[in-house]
């Protein structure tokens, strides 16, 4: 479960790396599937080019 911190300190990343990456969309946040104390940030970048895969 993740706790009000933690989903304050996503935000203020993300609000952070949005200035830098304007492109950049959040999509999520969840715990880790092998250790719940670890959160991923699910986010996506609309600009990607197929080259890049």
């Amino acid at each position: 479960m993740i706790n009000f911190k933690q989903k304050e300190l996503v935000r203020n990343f993300f609000k952070e790396m949005k200035e830098k990456f304007p492109e950049t969309e959040f999509v999520s946040v969840t715990e880790g599937p092998e250790n719940p104390a670890d959160l991923w940030i699910n986010i996506l970048e609309r600009n990607i080019r197929v080259a890049e895969f």
